[in-house]
């Protein structure tokens, strides 16, 4: 219960669109593959296989390359607050993601 309150407050909040981008939102959310894996690592104290390390850092790769364009031609008529505020919250959606990671490997 706890995990999923903390996820869904920080994922409220910075889910604004005047906070975060919508188009990064929905890259954001396939973070939760690789926490995911890191976790598992964490949790069950046993070390990846390589394939599902090597799909997780393909992710991580996947998401820097798509959020490439967003991030750095955002136009800033449209939403209010200036770069580094949509930068912040959209790292605040991501990490929120991570208490939901963290619950479906408990779950």
């Amino acid at each position: 219960g706890f995990l999923a309150m903390v996820a869904n407050m920080l994922a409220t909040y910075a889910s604004g669109p005047g906070r975060s981008p919508l188009a990064l939102q929905g890259i954001a959310q396939l973070s939760m593959v690789p926490f995911t894996a890191l976790c598992r690592r964490v949790y069950m104290r046993r070390p990846l296989p390589w394939a599902q390390l090597a799909c997780a850092l393909l992710v991580v790769v996947g998401l820097f390359v798509s959020c490439i364009p967003t991030i750095f031609k955002f136009s800033h008529e449209q939403h209010e607050g200036s770069y580094e505020e949509h930068l912040l919250w959209t790292l605040v959606f991501v990490v929120g993601l991570l208490p939901y990671s963290g619950l479906s490997v408990i779950i």
